[in-house]
């Protein structure tokens, strides 16, 4: 959670990227500071909700780390208008230059099976 516009509990040995955005981000990417002083956010693809940081690997080809928030909500409400567009044109982005892509997603699933108190019915929707 996010405090006076910080993260307040990243240890100094980890690096936090976030969108630049007017209201408070809801995503975030944490990385260990010798991996994140090789590392930028890509704000085109940026959102409250999407975060893309492109980050060089040493020897290896760069790789682009996605994180996005998606409410379960019915057609995403809650979700900004462009990300989903921004996701998508990320994904172009990283087709078209050949770059490896990793997408984590909090999509508010919830689930016994995952040590949830409760269960929500999200089937096909996530």
């Amino acid at each position: 959670y996010f405090q006076k516009n910080k993260l307040p509990s990243v240890p100094t040995t980890h690096k936090a990227f976030t969108p630049h955005h007017k209201d408070p981000p809801r995503v975030c990417i944490i990385l260990p500071q010798e991996l994140g002083k090789n590392s930028y956010t890509m704000t085109p693809f940026c959102s409250r909700d999407l975060i893309a940081v492109r980050c060089n690997l040493k020897n290896r080809k760069d790789t682009i780390l996605c994180s996005i928030y998606m409410s379960h909500e019915p057609i995403f409400p809650d979700l900004e208008p462009t990300t989903l567009l921004k996701l998508s044109n990320l994904i172009n982005f990283a087709k078209e230059n050949n770059l490896p892509l990793v997408i984590s997603a909090d999509s508010n699933g919830h689930h016994t099976l995952w040590n949830s108190f409760k269960a929500n019915d999200t089937r096909g929707k996530i």
